[in-house]
């Protein structure tokens, strides 16, 4: 196995399907479905930190085991090291899925099986991997007859449509609130740091991951009730208050500048985009959820996830919510 995300540790891959198919119960009859019938591809789709990673990792799992993913054995365990001589994991180089990258999978991909029955090739994020389709759906067309493919994908067009139509496809929903908190019981987390997580995360098992990991994060979101307490009337206030909301730094890198620029603002934009989500499930808290507020607050925070999706400057984007919010808040007194 080439690369795995190493996020997951041994102890929750072990308690994987305890929180993966909480409230999506159907999800795991259709996996254990499709295991015991197995096809030469299969597509996960579905939103930004629905699982869709996690899930593929415990259907190469259910393969894999001669116990259909008992989560103990010898092959489970390689598995959840990242060792398994019977699977490969694309790691792309750069923002974007190259044709170098694919290569060195689709020669994994003509091998024979060296301990199991197939051999599986996952690849994450193929709506990445424009450039390199026409190279996947080459083998795609004609995969080798003991190599499985498994994609994952948060969208499917352009070149990636003709992949998706030779691929079982397997819709993947966001956890609900009770499958975030299953996922950290998993995790031991302290029950005063939940709430916070649950609330941040709202259905994202990526953001619920690096909430339970980081403190610094936690106390970042905290910041964000400033903005129910404090109703700024000028500029200097205005600034004062965004300057104080400002994401947290990256960690040094030595990524090329390119990589880490892009990196960066992805890290800032997810931070916000969890802190908008701790601010909205606050304002619910605190008001009606009929008032004006509450009602108002729902549409501004929308058009700010969706500015920060566009690239535009975050601190453009939070001087205006939090104007907005304070007038609004204001003119309910």
């Amino acid at each position: 196995m080439n690369s795995i995300d190493q996020n997951n540790s041994t102890s929750e891959e072990s308690n994987i399907g305890h929180f993966l198919f909480v409230g999506r119960a159907p999800l795991k009859h259709q996996l254990e479905k499709f295991a015991k019938q197995l096809q030469n591809s299969y597509l996960f789709t579905g939103p930004p930190g629905a699982g869709k990673f996690d899930l593929a990792m415990y259907f190469a799992r259910t393969i894999l085991c001669p116990k259909q993913g008992c989560g103990t054995c010898s092959d489970c365990r390689a598995i959840a090291q990242g060792v398994h001589r019977d699977l490969t994991v694309l790691s792309r180089s750069g923002n974007f899925i190259e044709v170098g990258d694919v290569r060195a999978a689709l020669m994994f991909a003509t091998q024979k099986p060296v301990s199991s029955s197939h051999q599986i090739v996952l690849i994450p994020e193929i709506h990445l991997a424009q450039r390199a389709a026409p190279m996947l759906l080459k083998t795609v067309e004609e995969p080798p007859i003991a190599t499985i493919f498994i994609f994952t994908a948060e969208s499917i067009q352009g070149e990636i449509v003709p992949i998706a139509s030779r691929c079982i496809q397997v819709e993947i929903p966001r956890l609900s609130e009770i499958g975030i908190r299953a996922f950290l019981d998993t995790f031991e987390t302290p029950p005063s740091n939940i709430e916070t997580i649950v609330a941040g995360s709202m259905g994202r098992l990526d953001f619920a991951r690096w909430l339970a990991s980081s403190e610094d994060l936690l106390k970042y979101l905290k910041r964000w009730e400033a903005v129910l307490s404090s109703a700024p009337t000028t500029p200097w206030q205005l600034s004062e208050l965004t300057q104080q909301l400002e994401p947290i730094p990256m960690e040094s890198t030595n990524i090329e500048d390119t990589k880490a620029a892009t990196k960066r603002r992805r890290n800032e934009t997810d931070q916000i985009i969890m802190a908008l989500n701790y601010l909205l499930w606050s304002i619910l808290k605190s008001r009606p959820i009929n008032s004006h507020l509450a009602s108002q607050a729902r549409q501004l925070i929308s058009q700010a996830v969706s500015s920060l999706q566009l690239n535009i400057s975050y601190s453009l984007v939070v001087r205006e919510l939090i104007f907005s919010l304070s007038q609004i808040s204001e003119s309910e007194k």
